[in-house]
């Protein structure tokens, strides 16, 4: 998903936006320097396929070695950096193992296909993602996140409860007018309930 001029329009309108909040299928490499360039700050987790960690297999990456160790033990005997460079996505280094190896391991059911290579790919993480992992450390998006988690609460009823998923009449306008009387409604609803829990 991409957020330049789609979701973010502050330059045909009179806003500024300083912040963004998105969930992790805007994380993309493309979304991130869009936003860096705009100034504008990401509060977006990041997608988990960047960490180029898997957790349901039981392979495990050396960073000393360099290397991809199977569940059987065996290591890795070559690797290829694959991807085009400067494109939306990252980059991957592709791990080869022996498949010699593969064709006699007793853990070849499930794992090894009967192909000409088998191979484990790791995501090579681009500086905007390196920075943004950085960030997602930060206090300051800690507690940001805490935040987004009540707010995300609230459009979740708007969405179900009060039918803000479809619009009930045509244009922007009418779905502008909608969203705010929708908006009210659950403010007024709030306010009630905290005013009943006073009493």
């Amino acid at each position: 998903m991409f957020l330049s001029g789609k979701a973010i329009q502050s330059g045909s309108c009179s806003w500024m936006v300083f912040r963004a909040f998105n969930d992790s299928s805007y994380s993309g490499k493309d979304n991130l320097t869009y936003l860096q360039k705009e100034k504008i700050k990401a509060y977006i987790p990041l997608n988990p396929s960047v960490y180029g960690t898997r957790e349901e297999d039981s392979f495990r990456y050396d960073k000393e070695k360099d290397q991809v160790q199977c569940p059987a033990g065996q290591w890795t005997t070559r690797k290829a950096r694959t991807g085009k460079k400067n494109t939306g996505t990252n980059q991957v280094m592709t791990y080869y193992f022996d498949i010699h190896l593969c064709q006699t391991c007793p853990l070849r059911e499930g794992c090894y296909k009967g192909g000409k290579s088998k191979t484990y790919s790791i995501s090579i993480k681009s500086e905007e993602h390196k920075r943004q992992m950085k960030f997602l450390e930060s206090d300051d998006y800690k507690e940001r996140k805490k935040v987004r988690f009540r707010i995300e609460h609230k459009n979740a009823e708007m969405k179900r409860v009060h039918g803000l998923t479809r619009a009930k009449y045509r244009g922007l306008f009418a779905m502008r007018i909608q969203t705010c009387l929708t908006a009210f409604t659950v403010h007024v609803k709030r306010m009630i309930k905290l005013q009943e829990a006073s009493q």
